[in-house]
C-alpha cells in the first residue's frame, strides 16, 4: 500500500513539474504585417485609439509579466483626439522618468521612433503601467503597456 501511495505521489509530482515548466515557457508574438482596427479583436481594441490604422503589435507574456507593444497611424493633426482617448482611458499620472519601453522582449523593428517623437502619456492603469509617444510628422503613436 504505502508503495503503491508513493509511486502515485511521484507521478503526481512529475506531472505537476511537467505542467511548470509547459506553463511557465515565455511566449512572444511581433505582428510583420499592419491589421486595420476593425480586424483587431475585441479585447485588443481598448489598447489603442479607435481611429488608428495601419496597427502593429508585439506580445511578450511569461507568468504574471507581460508587455505589450503597438505602433498605429493617425490622422493628420490628432493630438487632441489622442488626449481625449487618454482621458477616457483614466489613470494615474506616473513620473516622467519612469515612463515604460520593451524591457523583457527585444523591440521590433517597426517600434523605431523619429526623433520627433515625445512622450504624450505616462500613466497608471488600473492592472498595467502604459506609456503613449507621439510623432506629428510621422502621423504615428507607440503605445506599450506593461503588466
Amino acid at each position: 500500500m504505502k508503495k503503491g501511495c508513493c509511486l502515485l505521489l511521484l507521478i503526481l509530482l512529475g506531472g505537476l513539474i511537467a505542467l511548470v515548466f509547459l506553463v511557465g515557457k515565455p511566449h512572444m508574438t511581433v505582428a510583420t504585417t499592419p491589421v486595420s482596427y476593425s480586424a483587431l479583436e475585441e479585447y485588443d481594441k481598448k489598447d489603442v485609439p479607435p481611429f488608428a490604422q495601419n496597427i502593429y503589435r508585439a506580445c511578450y507574456a511569461h507568468w504574471q509579466v507581460g508587455e505589450w507593444a503597438w505602433r498605429c497611424d493617425v490622422p493628420p493633426d490628432c493630438e487632441e483626439l489622442l488626449r481625449q482617448w487618454l482621458a477616457e482611458k483614466g489613470g494615474t499620472p506616473r513620473d516622467v522618468s519612469m515612463f515604460c519601453c520593451p524591457d523583457d522582449m527585444p523591440p521590433p523593428e517597426w517600434w523605431n521612433m523619429p526623433p520627433d517623437a515625445r512622450l504624450v502619456s505616462n500613466r497608471d492603469l488600473e492592472f498595467t503601467r502604459m506609456s503613449m509617444w507621439y510623432s506629428p510628422t510621422a502621423n504615428r503613436v507607440w503605445i506599450f503597456y506593461e503588466q
